[in-house]
């Protein structure tokens, strides 16, 4: 929910419970201006605790939903993903000539997306791109996300120096 949409809620429960602005901001412990601005979208500006504080008095419970541009942060914390990578990264440890770097981020064009592991082989200029999934939902979703990497490896990879002459993938 953005901020202008939680803004809106509070004032429409503020008055279903046909409470003031002053009576919510004095229950709430907070300045008048607070709850005026907090109803008119300005979150930003606020703390935390003042935020919470008011939403508690009108009966709403405010929850974080961290998002990121470059990162699937329900991927990142999974514990059986971490696993899967760590495995895979040790397993490819045991062929010569493969540098391997895990969560390779990019944006390009509106394309954005966290590659989970990129491996390079500096004498044959490949580059190995690999989607892991300890899940398979969707095999369709899974190829979108492939080829959305493909197209992007080569310049994900230029922070690197890495100039790969071919690109592969493995899923």
């Amino acid at each position: 929910m953005d901020d202008q949409r939680f803004g809106t809620v509070i004032r429409a429960t503020r008055v279903r419970r046909r409470m003031t602005q002053r009576e919510l901001a004095r229950s709430a412990g907070v300045s008048d201006g607070s709850v005026s601005r907090l109803e008119r979208g300005h979150v930003v500006s606020m703390s935390m605790r003042t935020v919470r504080a008011i939403a508690d008095v009108v009966g709403v419970r405010v929850e974080l939903l961290p998002r990121s541009r470059a990162a699937d942060l329900d991927r990142v914390a999974s514990a059986a993903h971490a696993s899967l990578a760590e495995a895979v990264v040790e397993w490819l440890a045991r062929f010569s000539g493969w540098a391997v770097r895990p969560e390779i981020g990019f944006s390009n064009y509106g394309d954005r997306g966290v590659i989970d592991l990129v491996c390079w082989h500096a004498g044959r200029r490949a580059l190995l791109v690999i989607e892991l999934k300890t899940e398979l939902v969707d095999i369709n979703e899974l190829l979108g996300t492939v080829n959305r990497y493909v197209r992007n490896a080569v310049r994900a990879v230029e922070p690197l120096g890495w100039n790969p002459l071919t690109v592969s993938t493995c899923s």
